[in-house]
């Protein structure tokens, strides 16, 4: 996770920043990390990171938990302003 010093550390030194989102809820999130309350982290830290305009990259990790859910956090992201990036997306 990354706090605001981080955050601002990351935008003085040029650093992209890359992630996992691993379902659009956090039953489905929390269930693969096994770390209750990372999903909320995770979209909160996303949102930051958006707002800011840092250069991100998410990436979704297809799971027998998910797999049904993929198109669902592909929506979350780019409600959130996660831009689609043709090189890394197959869907």
């Amino acid at each position: 996770m990354v706090d605001k010093k981080a955050l601002e550390f990351f935008n003085n030194n040029k650093i992209a920043i890359a992630t996992s989102l691993y379902g659009s809820n956090e039953q489905i999130h929390d269930s693969i990390t096994q770390q209750s309350g990372s999903f909320n982290k995770t979209v909160e830290a996303i949102k930051e990171i958006v707002r800011l305009e840092l250069p991100l990259r998410v990436g979704i990790i297809e799971m027998k938990q998910n797999i049904p859910n993929i198109k669902e956090t592909v929506k979350l992201l780019q409600a959130i302003g996660v831009k689609k990036n043709k090189k890394y997306n197959k869907r």
